[in-house]
């Protein structure tokens, strides 16, 4: 059962669902799902290399089996404001529309199939479309099911908004050459580590 799949079945909000399998994972002291078939592999957290003037939900680009993929932070993209970036010791990459990516977590818990009750029509604090379908529990842990989907979106969302907004002040600046030589060196040192490691 796919997400979209989860939330047309539950046309009305408090609808419980039991679905295929689920990568429970922990990421601070939360736990979390995605549908296992949205990942394509777990692994530890390799060398990240930061992206001057992102947000801090891009924790950083990595080189992992010969491309760059960006590596997202759970928690700025939760509005979770209340947990630091932290060195994660795993991260899960996610196959999406617009490529792969990976997602910093803590903890790879489990592969369970889970009850999920679902949240029909839960919005985020600007109105868009949450990246969490519902709740299940699983251990006595409250787990949040997210879709992978809506948190590339956000995710991309809030970068090309910051970027922009980045961008428009800092374009006559000499700040805006030294952020792009130092993109460029943030992006030179990750080939220079990948090739490094290989």
């Amino acid at each position: 059962m796919t997400a979209a799949t989860m939330q047309e079945t539950s046309a009305t909000t408090g609808r419980s669902v039991v679905s295929d399998k689920h990568c429970v994972f922990r990421v601070g002291s939360s736990w979390h799902s995605m549908l296992a078939t949205s990942i394509r592999e777990v692994t530890m957290t390799p060398v990240l290399v930061r992206v001057p003037g992102s947000d801090l939900l891009l924790a950083g680009l990595c080189h992992f089996r010969n491309e760059f993929i960006p590596v997202v932070d759970l928690n700025p993209l939760l509005e979770n404001t209340s947990i630091t970036r932290r060195a994660a010791g795993k991260m899960l990459v996610i196959g999406g529309a617009g490529g792969n990516w990976a997602l910093l977590v803590d903890e790879v818990i489990a592969l369970e199939s889970l009850e999920t009750l679902v949240h029909g029509d839960a919005r985020s604090h600007d109105g868009g479309a949450t990246a969490v379908l519902g709740t299940a529990t699983f251990r006595d842990q409250v787990v949040r099911v997210l879709d992978p989907n809506t948190l590339y979106r956000r995710a991309e969302q809030r970068l090309r908004s910051g970027w922009s907004n980045l961008s428009q002040p800092l374009a006559q600046s000499s700040t805006a050459s030294r952020a792009a030589t130092a993109t460029g060196a943030a992006i030179a040192a990750g080939a220079a580590i990948a090739s490094g490691a290989e």
